[in-house]
């Protein structure tokens, strides 16, 4: 017992401690002012984020969806409460319009709850309409009065803000920065570089990348700063992944160069490391500092003046490195600029570009899911009428719109078992606390304890970071707050009234689940892997259609970011696809592998990114002679991306991939036969250095490629395929 509670992770304990909190304190008002407690108690459990800025976000749009869908459900009532047909059918196409609108929109939660509230504010009354304003004003005071709780139970007890844990990110970032440099400063100094304690480093630094990007969005509700300089912020992340580049290709440059030829690299390398190493630890302690106009007059310079004075002469390999050694020193000493004066208000950030609207069109996929839901909803109302269901038209349909919801934002059977399981979870949950506790008990006191055994753990179990676990935990909540039926004055236990609204909840969520279950052909191992081979198709093209565009061109801008804001989505979605796969139908080691070729893809993405600006740098500086060795080079690694998207796409094992080392050795020694001629022209000497740093560039590119045809010939497809079914 004092393992497991010391096995807690004590952020989220706390967590789940101060929103159970929030759950008592709401339940005692409502039940003191005669109000509905469901609304306010569900409010709380749905409130529940890591952060408060996320909590503040949701709350504003909790209210603005609330008060539009009470509205709108008010007016229905009125236009259309002597036609039943024309209620049901104005109510689905008000639904269907409002699930377009909830794929299109920048903040789908609101149109969620607007549905929910429209739903509740429409279908709950609508046996009796003279009940709709009192439902609909209830339910927007009750909100109302919820959203303060939330915000002195999150905001105000223990506020566990995004601004911190940004600062912390950071910390954490540059701290990880410095260690890959004394990786690799060990390496330098004659020692046998440690391939996997760097291996590490690197991934744990692009987790962190992607971990800042998420968390400065919800530090931009919580802390004023970071909303006010949000664009700043941004941009600072984008220098720190090139001062990782920068530091990763040091490490690749120097661990090939040991594995090659192992020297012992010069004095001065030695000497500008250290200097690097100062710059770092210069940059750790600027996190601590003011970040305005004045602590950037207050730094110093950065010593470039010592790395001009580096002696290239001694070998290209050198030469190459101690360029490189610049680029880390150069980026350390942006990334310090642009830190020192991020917050500085006399900076003027350009405004954020204005989201591409796409045409309306009636072929698209938001309005085929809109369609299909709305044609559910009519179906299901027709069931319930038919089979008169116990509170068909009243408790189910607002559990109905929010299944169609979950299916509109994501394919509905991706949660369906969680969905199902939890009908089961929290009504038993319930049913144990409605008939054996609750009767033995006469004020709401003395069922608080009772509530905090019951709701913490569930509440603990939310804010586990994989979705399945956590709707599991969300979903049973809720349903044993609708299922209590709590009431101060008038609390009565019938069997058959719990059983009756148990009915209900089951006829909202599982008549959807079913219907859409016998429609839907997208599982997360069949989405995994299009993901997994549209990525490597996608990285494919990218690099062919650079190669038809001039390098300083609009064209290639455009080019390089579009590929680049692809292959986050798709990581993005890789992500979310291997979490929700039943690795319990695979042998026990796919989930190792399917994590591992995650990873790699991780590592693809971050040199096709490096690869992609050293082209667009140093192609048009290439020597003639280097031209044509460097372009095939380049074609190599990218039909090597589509050929493992083709492998995939057939379900059979990548090829071998075409082989590089030999290019690579015979660009190298063109370099170096061509630097020895030249050894008096300066200019190029440096056009063959940047030929080489290029070079390098592919060479790390085509590593990596090299890493994902091995992870991805480690799963057999086809059984991956097979095992969904």
């Amino acid at each position: 017992m004092k393992s497991l509670f010391l096995g807690l992770d004590s952020a989220r304990l706390l967590l789940a401690l101060k929103t159970c909190l929030a759950i008592v304190l709401a339940l005692g008002i409502t039940l003191s002012l005669d109000w509905k407690p469901s609304f306010m108690a569900i409010l709380m459990v749905t409130m529940q984020t890591a952060f408060f800025g996320a909590t503040f976000k949701k709350t504003i749009l909790y209210i603005l969806g609330t008060l539009s869908g009470s509205m709108t459900g008010v007016a229905m009532i009125a236009m259309f409460a002597h036609d039943r047909r024309l209620f049901i059918l104005g109510m689905v196409v008000l639904t269907g319009i409002g699930l377009y609108r909830l794929q299109k929109s920048r903040e789908p939660y609101a149109w969620m709850i607007f549905l929910v509230t429209l739903a509740l504010a429409g279908w709950l009354p609508a046996a009796h309409p003279s009940a709709a304003f009192d439902i609909a004003v209830m339910r927007a005071t009750t909100i109302c009065v919820g959203v303060i709780v939330v915000y002195c139970v999150h905001g105000i007890i223990l506020p566990v803000r995004a601004g911190k844990a940004f600062e912390r990110q950071l910390s954490a970032f540059v701290d990880g920065c410095r260690h890959i440099h004394s990786l690799v400063s060990s390496a330098v100094a004659g020692n046998e570089p440690d391939v996997e304690a760097l291996r590490r480093a690197e991934t744990a630094q692009i987790k962190t990348i992607a971990a800042l990007r998420s968390t400065l969005d919800a530090a931009t509700v919580d802390t004023k700063r970071f909303k006010q300089f949000h664009v700043g912020y941004q941009q600072l992340i984008g220098q720190l992944q090139d001062l990782l580049l920068a530091l990763l290709s040091v490490r690749s440059s120097i661990t090939s160069s040991r594995n090659l030829t192992s020297p012992i690299m010069g004095d001065h390398l030695h000497s500008t490391m250290q200097m690097i190493d100062g710059e770092l630890r210069g940059l750790a302690s600027d996190l601590v500092r003011e970040r305005d106009a004045e602590a950037l007059n207050r730094e110093s310079t950065t010593g470039e003046s010592d790395l001009g004075r580096l002696d290239t002469s001694e070998s290209l390999q050198d030469a190459m490195i101690a360029d490189q050694l610049n680029i880390v020193a150069s980026s350390a000493a942006k990334v310090r600029a642009a830190l020192a004066c991020v917050e500085d208000p006399g900076q003027t950030s350009p405004p954020p570009p204005s989201p591409t609207r796409e045409p309306f069109s009636l072929r698209s996929v938001q309005v085929q899911k809109a369609a299909l839901g709305s044609v559910v909803m009519l179906l299901t109302i027709l069931l319930f009428i038919q089979t008169q269901w116990p509170m068909g038209l009243s408790l189910a349909m607002i559990f109905l719109v929010l299944a169609i919801c979950f299916n509109c934002l994501m394919p509905l059977m991706m949660i369906s078992r969680q969905m199902l399981l939890s009908l089961l979870v929290g009504p038993l949950i319930a049913a144990v606390l409605y008939f054996g506790i609750m009767p033995r008990i006469d004020q709401y006191v003395e069922l608080i304890p009772w509530l905090v055994v019951v709701f913490v753990p569930l509440l603990y179990w939310q804010s586990n970071p994989k979705p399945q676990a956590s709707l599991l935990a969300m979903f049973s909540s809720l349903f044993l707050i609708a299922l209590l039926s709590l009431d101060e004055q008038r609390q009565s236990y019938s069997f058959s009234s719990f059983f009756e609204m148990w009915l209900g909840l089951c006829g909202g969520f599982g008549v959807p689940v079913l219907i859409f279950g016998l429609f839907s052909t997208v599982v997360p191992e069949q989405k995994f892997l299009t993901q997994v081979r549209s990525f490597f198709a996608g990285c494919g093209q990218s690099m062919q259609s650079l190669t038809n565009t001039p390098p300083d061109s609009p064209a290639t801008t455009t080019t390089i970011q579009s590929g680049r804001k692809q292959r986050l989505g798709l990581i993005k979605q890789m992500h979310m696809w291997s979490r929700l796969v039943n690795y319990r139908r695979f042998p026990d080691a796919y989930g190792r592998r399917t994590q591992a070729m995650v990873e790699s893809i991780q590592r693809a993405a971050l040199w096709l990114e490096s690869a992609e600006d050293s082209r667009r740098k140093s192609v048009d500086s290439i020597p003639d002679p280097l031209r044509d060795p460097y372009q095939r080079l380049y074609d190599t690694c990218a039909a090597s991306f589509q050929s493992i998207a083709d492998a995939l796409a057939n379900l059979e094992p990548a090829p071998d991939l075409p082989d590089t080392t030999a290019r690579i050795r015979d660009i190298e020694s063109q370099c170096a036969e061509l630097r020895r001629s030249a050894a008096e022209n300066d200019e190029v000497q440096a056009s063959v250095l940047r030929t080489m740093i290029a070079t390098a560039h592919l060479r790390w590119l085509a590593n990596a490629i090299s890493d994902c045809c091995d992870n991805a010939n480690h799963i057999d497809w086809k059984e991956w395929n097979r095992n969904h079914f």
